[in-house]
């Protein structure tokens, strides 16, 4: 649905965009034209839903046939790294980064990070939960949440990813599996959040695109610090509200006959 939308909304307003690279949105392969620096508007965020996609072709498969799998996540992990490691240093040399785009818009290395977490979870490692639920890891996750919220949050960037992912990991932990975490968020309002989250993240580009061009002649009228505010406050509620529709009148019915039609193995 969104795809549709934002094609319709790229041909009434910026149709010189529209070109062959369209198909890799429809393939789920929108890390490509990253990786080649040709992404479209409103759909660069696609990269992500098709990487997670990517992932899962080979990862069951992984899980299935792999009798060591901590040592698997280990030994890949490491590898993406060392390709990182190198990919960097090419480009630092060349110039040319496409090698490092590869791991940079693909990084199944972090995803493998979540899956080795979850991994120690399953397996009781108290050395892991003992890190990971320890108060002072708890502070310095949120202290990092707020600053990546402000969009300031910066090591280096060959580590960057792997920083991200693992305050993500540490801060999933916490937050649903941890009797004493730091903050609690299990509530009704943001619970319904995290239903329609998939939602707010799929058309938040939309909205703001839009908006820009429906409304930022109007907006650019006001003071700079009003700006600001109505455009944060309009984004926000405009995409929450959009994303509540989705899940309901879309997403709802297709997780309905999911649930009908999943297949469960018997406990015997």
């Amino acid at each position: 649905m969104y795809l549709i939308l934002a094609v319709v909304a790229l041909l009434v307003y910026d149709p010189q965009f529209l070109n062959g690279n369209i198909f890799f949105y429809i393939l789920l392969l929108a890390n490509v034209p990253l990786i080649l620096g040709a992404q479209l508007p409103v759909l660069h965020h696609f990269w992500s839903l098709g990487v997670e996609e990517q992932f899962y072709l080979f990862w069951p498969w992984v899980v299935k046939h792999t009798k060591q799998l901590k040592t698997w996540l280990i030994v890949f992990i490491s590898a993406l790294l060392i390709y990182k490691l190198g990919a960097w240093y090419y480009f630092s040399r060349t110039g040319n980064a496409i090698p490092l785009n590869i791991v940079h818009f693909t990084r199944f290395h972090c995803m493998a990070l979540g899956a080795l977490a979850a991994l120690l979870h399953f397996e009781r490692n108290q050395l892991f939960l003992k890190f990971s639920f320890h108060i002072v890891t708890q502070i310095i996750v949120w202290i990092c949440v707020g600053i990546c919220a402000v969009n300031k949050f910066f090591v280096a960037h060959l580590i960057n990813d792997e920083l991200i992912a693992l305050i993500s990991v540490m801060l999933i932990l916490n937050v649903s599996l941890n009797p004493r975490t730091l903050i609690k968020m299990n509530n009704s309002y943001l619970n319904y959040i995290g239903k329609i989250s998939f939602g707010i993240y799929v058309y938040h580009p939309l909205v703001i695109y839009l908006s820009a061009k429906w409304l930022g002649a109007y907006v650019s009228l006001l003071e700079k610090d009003y700006q600001y505010v109505v455009i944060y406050f309009l984004v926000m509620f405009s995409t929450i509200a959009i994303a509540h529709l989705s899940y309901k009148f879309f997403e709802k019915p297709f997780l309905e006959l999911k649930e009908k039609y999943a297949r469960v193995k018997s406990s015997r």
